[in-house]
């Protein structure tokens, strides 16, 4: 198996954010750190780490990523998983994508 970097989480939704992706969320981050260093990027309020709008979102998910890092986002709002790939796809990194359909 190839070693990976880290895990980058980028989430518009974090704790203290008590939605539910929030919560879903910050449990799958706390799993994946038990044997990944994983690192938290929000646009929640408050959050450990705030992002704000989709700009800023990309340049500091593009400042943080590696190559062999691993970043991993969801669909919301809708414009953060092509950020994401372009970030991923500058710097070397790999992608997944977390989608809810309701």
């Amino acid at each position: 198996m190839q070693k990976h970097g880290k895990i980058l989480v980028v989430t518009q939704h974090y704790p203290p954010d008590s939605t539910t992706t929030a919560v879903y969320l910050a449990a799958i981050a706390e799993g994946l750190a038990i044997d990944n260093e994983v690192i938290v990027l929000s646009g929640s309020p408050n959050s450990a780490s705030q992002v704000g709008d989709q700009t800023k979102n990309f340049f500091a998910t593009l400042m943080r990523t590696n190559r062999g890092d691993i970043i991993f986002c969801v669909t919301t709002p809708f414009t953060l998983p092509y950020a994401d790939i372009l970030a991923a796809r500058l710097r070397g990194a790999a992608t997944a994508l977390l989608i809810y359909d309701l």
